[in-house]
């Protein structure tokens, strides 16, 4: 089986001899990058350029944050990428009109990212449950969180500004609530939860006030109260 640098390599110079052969013959830029976005396969190589991009950020996001996988979390990962795909399958058919290069290449770097974090909860799950931990692998995963964090912000600011600039229902709204879904159903009972919590909240604080001073209000009875 070929190896990833490898096959990165070939495939930066094809890519390369692509577009050097794209500016030597049209000479100018604009009918160079004309050229590359029409020709099929120029299209092919900067694709397959770009899926190795991928592949290597994957791979040096994987060893700097987590080094090697183990194999609950190989498992993990296998089990939950079918998953995944077959329900942005569904979600396709459901944004046809917005199917673009653009489209594919947001819905890779979202697999990539819910890859990343998978690996992240898996990994915070044998830390919790390991006895003796190295501080390394502390601040290695907390490290990876928080690059996981400026991430999924920049993914959902991107996909939020999309959407308002467009004012309409698109894929946006798909890329919006992958990373923070909340289940429609539940809603209702999230803010029935928080209605009831706040109610208590208010009649402790009620309850507080009028009990603190029931000793003034209300003093102990004398003797010759007691007597009448």
């Amino acid at each position: 089986m070929i190896r990833l640098p490898t096959y990165a390599a070939f495939s930066l110079l094809a890519t390369a001899s692509a577009a050097y052969y794209a500016f030597s013959s049209r000479e100018q830029f604009y009918p160079a990058m004309v050229y590359l976005s029409t020709s099929k396969i120029c299209f092919v190589l900067l694709l397959n350029t770009g899926l190795v991009a991928m592949c290597v950020a994957w791979q040096l996001a994987r060893r700097l944050f987590l080094g090697s996988l183990r194999e609950a979390e190989v498992e993990r990962l296998n089990e939950q990428s079918w998953r995944e795909v077959i329900e942005i399958l569904f979600a396709v058919t459901i944004f046809r009109q917005d199917f673009s290069v653009s489209f594919l290449a947001m819905v890779a770097a979202l697999l990539l990212v819910k890859a990343l974090h998978w690996l992240a909860q898996k990994r915070v799950e044998y830390i919790e449950t390991t006895p003796s931990v190295p501080l390394l692998s502390h601040i290695r995963i907390v490290s990876f969180m928080a690059f996981l964090l400026t991430v999924d912000c920049l993914f959902l600011s991107n996909s939020l500004r999309s959407l308002i600039q467009k004012q309409e229902a698109s894929v946006a709204i798909f890329f919006s609530f992958e990373n923070y879904g909340v289940p429609l159903h539940l809603i209702r009972e999230l803010y029935e939860t928080f209605r009831n919590f706040r109610i208590r909240i208010a009649d402790y604080v009620r309850y507080r006030k009028i009990t603190s001073n029931m000793n003034e209000r209300f003093p102990d009875a004398t003797s010759e109260e007691l007597d009448v």
